[in-house]
């Protein structure tokens, strides 16, 4: 597949040029966009963590060789505000390490690698960007079809296989059925938005998926992924109002925009009745009464006391009373970093939107769609911002590195003006 790459708005050295213009540069870029997909296309098709983190060491490996040696890609990287509070964030969660308790020194050294490993994915995501956001956006297209793959596999088995407690999880990284449907719903965001980028066979072949992805998750029946499903779906319709404001076609997004809305107001009952308030309550008080601003270090174990006997009929979906971690990412990184961590968590948030909002590129809807979703995703579940690639990163990091993408892209095409 023959892909265009954005063209570079530095001018690199003549070591640089020498690399990038011959066979070295190219297959490097290449082997990252490979690994990369096979990164995220295996978190939907591997059985087991170990042979999917093999993708994300390579990328990892390669894009430390473009800091070192091809440096165009990554030489503005700290214009990005984004990408500095991310890294911030990071550096502030892996220093945290620190005054965890009950820790072993292994556990400080693997902190600090997955922590690289998220630095290193944003910075990767820099050098493909040409990959996700222009021609046949073969890295968005190859990530869907993995997870349409994995979908139809799992309605498959569903439909031929007998199960005498009635759980079957799909095939990949899914420990839960909650944790299959977030992957399957984000999945099905980037289906839709393919849809509406392109046309005939390909827009069928994209409205398959997309039915493919929307059975699993209903099949999977996890109420708060639908909640994240519409809130994500909701921005794509402004997108296309925007897009299409001055097309009688407007009129039909607008209702179902409204629509969208509505449905998104009858589904607000999930966030109320989230059958997870109990235990974020116990979580904070704990928060409270230790170290409200620093919080107990992200190595800290978290164990939520909650009196399963005076509130059966809320955690009734809960199959005891043992819960690992706090199933609200912003409350587990009030935890772990304290108010300054969820202060930062929420101010990249807001920076990422800004710049999304500002951007005139037509993948920012897609972006803060997944920003959206992923966000919905974080009240009812989510753990640990910095760890290896999981569910976090398909929809918190890898929205943030294309929004870094954009926004560098966005000061380059100033500059060039």
């Amino acid at each position: 597949m023959n892909i265009t790459f954005f063209k570079p708005s530095v001018k690199p050295d003549s070591t640089d040029n020498n690399l990038v213009g011959g066979l070295v540069g190219t297959i490097a870029q290449n082997l990252l966009m490979i690994f990369i997909i096979l990164g995220f296309a295996g978190y939907y098709l591997l059985p087991s963590a170990q042979a999917n983190n093999f993708p994300t060491y390579f990328s990892s490996l390669v894009t430390i060789y473009f800091i070192l040696f091809i440096r165009q890609h990554t030489a503005k990287i700290f214009h990005s505000l984004v990408f500095l509070l991310s890294a911030l964030i990071v550096l502030y969660l892996a220093s945290s390490g620190l005054w965890s308790s009950d820790y072993e020194q292994h556990d400080i050294v693997s902190l600090l690698g997955n922590s690289a490993l998220v630095m290193c994915l944003l910075l990767s995501l820099q050098i493909v960007k040409g990959a996700v956001f222009t021609g046949a956006r073969p890295l968005l297209s190859a990530w869907v079809l993995a997870a349409t793959v994995s979908a139809a596999i799992y309605l498959i088995q569903s439909l031929t296989l007998a199960t005498t407690d009635n759980i079957l999880l799909p095939i990949g990284r899914w420990n839960t059925a909650a944790v299959a449907s977030i992957g399957y719903g984000l999945g099905l965001v980037i289906s839709c938005f393919l849809i509406s980028q392109t046309q005939h066979y390909q827009r069928l072949f994209w409205l398959i998926c997309t039915g493919l992805l929307f059975f699993a998750c209903l099949k999977l029946e996890t109420g708060y992924v639908w909640f994240a499903l519409i809130c994500a779906l909701t921005i794509l319709s402004f997108g296309k109002i925007l897009q299409l404001r001055e097309s009688p076609l407007v009129i039909i997004w607008m209702l179902v925009s409204v629509l969208l809305i509505a449905a998104l107001v009858l589904t607000f009952d999930t966030v109320l009745d989230s059958n997870r308030q109990l235990i974020w309550h116990s979580v904070m008080d704990t928060i409270y009464m230790t170290n409200p601003a620093i919080g107990k270090g992200i190595l800290t174990q978290v164990s939520p006391q909650v009196d399963c006997g005076s509130a059966a009929s809320i955690l009734s979906n809960f199959a005891d009373c043992s819960f690992k971690h706090p199933h609200n990412l912003f409350v587990a990184t009030t935890y772990y970093g304290g108010i300054v961590a969820l202060a930062l968590l929420l101010m990249l948030y807001l920076t990422a939107i800004s710049v999304l909002v500002e951007s005139s590129d037509i993948n920012r809807w897609l972006i803060m769609s997944m920003l959206g979703y992923g966000a919905a995703i974080f009240i009812f579940d989510g753990d640990q911002l910095v760890g290896k690639i999981n569910f976090v990163w398909l929809v918190f990091w890898l929205p943030i590195g294309l929004t870094i993408a954009l926004e560098l892209e966005g000061k380059y095409s100033d500059q060039r003006q």
